[in-house]
């Protein structure tokens, strides 16, 4: 995973320092945190819940920092007016080809989560369930020698 372009991370507006009381307030409604936290309470009261809180969010961010590049690109790999570009006898390597993509639509599903250590051992775990459905118009992919080059963007 990389952070070139926008990834799923800039949808859910992770950004470094602090979380919003608000935001706080509302991830602790979530039955997984709450279970986190008095996790934390009870085996680390040394440990204030804020601070543990802040760290699972950056961490919680860094698992989000897939790439809708990546995603795309992923999906278009499968797409056999894409796949047929391969064909070197066909089209030349040396050569780049414009391709326009009709209207299409691409979901993604994720399922990354946040394991609570203490030392070596687990207090707890947060599960994620992203998904993820771009319906793209007039995007334009440059292919050469087999591979996608650059994504020329219409609308999503």
């Amino acid at each position: 995973m990389h952070s070139e372009g926008t990834t799923l991370k800039d949808f859910f507006s992770f950004e470094s320092g602090e979380v919003s009381q608000k935001k706080m307030s509302s991830m602790e409604i979530l039955k997984k945190v709450s279970a986190v936290k008095d996790a934390i309470t009870k085996e680390a009261p040394d440990i204030r819940w804020p601070v543990a809180f802040e760290e699972i969010m950056r961490k919680t961010g860094d698992l989000l920092d897939i790439s809708l590049g990546d995603i795309m690109s992923r999906a278009w790999n499968k797409y056999r007016v894409l796949t047929s570009y391969l064909d070197r006898e066909k089209y030349s390597p040396r050569e780049s080809f414009l391709v326009p993509l009709a209207e299409h639509t691409i979901k993604s599903d994720h399922n990354p989560h946040v394991d609570i250590l203490l030392g070596e051992r687990s207090i707890g775990k947060i599960d994620f369930d992203i998904k993820v459905s771009l319906t793209l118009r007039g995007f334009i992919v440059r292919i050469q020698d087999g591979k996608i080059m650059e994504i020329k963007t219409g609308t999503c």
